[in-house]
This record gives C-alpha cells, sequence and structure tokens, in this order.
C-alpha cells in the first residue's frame, strides 16, 4: 500500500463502472468502444448460453447499437420467463448506450438528428 492512499487529503480512487464509462464519452465512436468493451468481457460460455437471435451483431455505428439496444429488450418482453441475469444485464447496458448516444448526437448536431426550430 502506498503511503499517498493512507493521506487524509488524497483523492480515493474511482471505481470504474459502465455507466460511468459511458457518462464519460462525447463522441459516437467512444460510445462504440465502450459497448465493444462491453462485449469483450463476455466469457465464451456466456456469449454460447445467448440465445441465437441475442447474439450481437459488429458495432460500427451508433445503429447496431441502438438497433442491437431494441432487440435485447424486445427478447425480454416477449419472453420474460426466458430473461436470463444476462440477458438483462445486456439489455440494460445497451439500452443505457443507445441513450448515451442519442445524449451525444443530439450535442454535436449530427445530421440526421431533428431539432426544433
Amino acid at each position: 500500500m502506498s503511503i499517498h492512499a493512507l493521506h487524509p487529503n488524497h483523492p480515493r480512487p474511482r471505481l470504474v463502472t459502465w455507466p460511468g464509462l459511458l457518462e464519460a464519452c462525447s463522441t459516437e465512436l467512444e460510445v462504440i468502444a465502450v459497448a465493444r468493451d462491453f462485449l469483450a468481457t463476455l466469457s465464451h460460455e456466456e456469449f454460447a448460453s445467448l440465445p441465437e437471435d441475442a447474439r450481437p451483431p459488429k458495432l460500427l455505428e451508433a445503429d447496431d447499437v441502438t438497433g442491437y439496444a431494441f432487440t435485447l429488450v424486445r427478447l425480454e418482453c416477449d419472453s420474460p420467463a426466458a430473461g436470463t441475469a444476462l440477458l438483462e444485464r445486456m439489455a440494460a447496458f445497451f439500452s443505457s448506450a443507445s441513450i448515451r448516444l442519442a445524449q451525444v448526437l443530439t450535442a454535436s448536431g449530427a445530421p440526421g438528428n431533428r431539432q426544433s426550430a
């Protein structure tokens, strides 16, 4: 342990969370990178346990992330009894990523976003 960790004025280390990582994103590409990192944490067994239609697509642009979020939430709603903790966790993460993308794209004035006049 470092003596700095015991010093009363030393800032406490921040916990890194998926919501925190998403909140720190300021571009579409950053959100996509965090989503890819999230998927990279899945073990082979977890990936194999996903239903075929819940397996992730290649995440290349915002539409891939938001479309996948919709797919996961739809699967949860269509068959709540079949919802696993993994599917629920993935749906929650990708829903948050989709919301963050909307915020980032709106703030950047990205083409295709309608803003009131």
